[in-house]
């Protein structure tokens, strides 16, 4: 499938070395941190990406073949112990956020890859994008820039993170891409330690901001829910934030 990745054109900086991987409807980019990559004497890491994208995508589907509701469902769906660890994982994450397990699967694949290329390349800095969804490893500040489609707040807000480590930020959005969402919000970004649970949450969350209203109410659940290190939210012209993070 080939969809324009515009945004790609500004991510990363002349710290990071990057590369993308393809693998059916699945496209990743990789950034790291280029003394690494100039350092790293292994395996083709383009090419180890792309082996660790087909094995869980060859997952993933041998699964659905034998198991269709795991992919139809909208809503947490119960998966046995002799599922795939990814599967299982998606399940988790979607178990916890209310959603239907695929709702996590593009952070499952931007993490399980970026731990595959960070474990071989003992990367200093990584990012993974898959589709708006960021696998983050670092132990400085990282800006994220927040897109929001034909909200004037589109591209003018940003949020400075840092992760200490692992980290995932991933978007939802009603008004941008061809994801299925019940909500209106042009961005709802969730930031978790765990990146399929981000990914699983920001759908949950957007699913449920309808009007301007329900920011508040919204921001309030997350705060609750206790699931996320922060989340922000963009409907229009209006945004609501909520947890650690700055935004900028």
């Amino acid at each position: 499938m080939n969809r324009d990745r515009f945004y790609r054109r500004y991510m990363g900086g002349e710290d990071l070395r990057s590369f993308g991987v393809r693998c059916g409807e699945t496209d990743l980019w990789i950034g790291m941190d280029a003394h690494s990559y100039d350092a790293y004497k292994g395996k083709d890491l383009r090419e180890m990406a792309l082996d660790e994208l087909r094995l869980l995508r060859g997952e993933l589907e041998d699964y659905v073949a034998g198991d269709p509701g795991f992919a139809r469902s909208l809503t947490p769906y119960n998966v046995p112990p002799h599922a795939p660890d990814s599967v299982r994982d998606m399940a988790n994450a979607a178990d916890k956020a209310g959603v239907g397990p695929m709702a996590a699967v593009a952070g499952l694949f931007a993490k399980r890859v970026g731990e595959k290329v960070r474990e071989a390349a003992k990367c200093e800095k990584l990012l993974v994008e898959n589709g708006g969804d960021l696998y983050l490893y670092s132990h400085r500040p990282i800006t994220v820039s927040i897109y929001a489609g034909e909200s004037p707040l589109s591209e003018k807000v940003g949020i400075c993170l840092n992760p200490e480590g692992f980290m995932g930020v991933c978007t939802s959005s009603a008004t941008v891409g061809h994801s299925l969402s019940f909500g209106k919000a042009d961005a709802v970004v969730a930031v978790a330690r765990d990146v399929p649970l981000a990914d699983a949450c920001a759908t949950s969350y957007c699913n449920l901001v309808k009007s301007e209203g329900d920011i508040e109410r919204v921001l309030t659940k997350a705060e609750a829910d206790g699931l996320l290190e922060g989340i922000v939210i963009i409907l229009g012209e209006h945004l609501g934030a909520w947890g650690n993070l700055q935004l900028l």
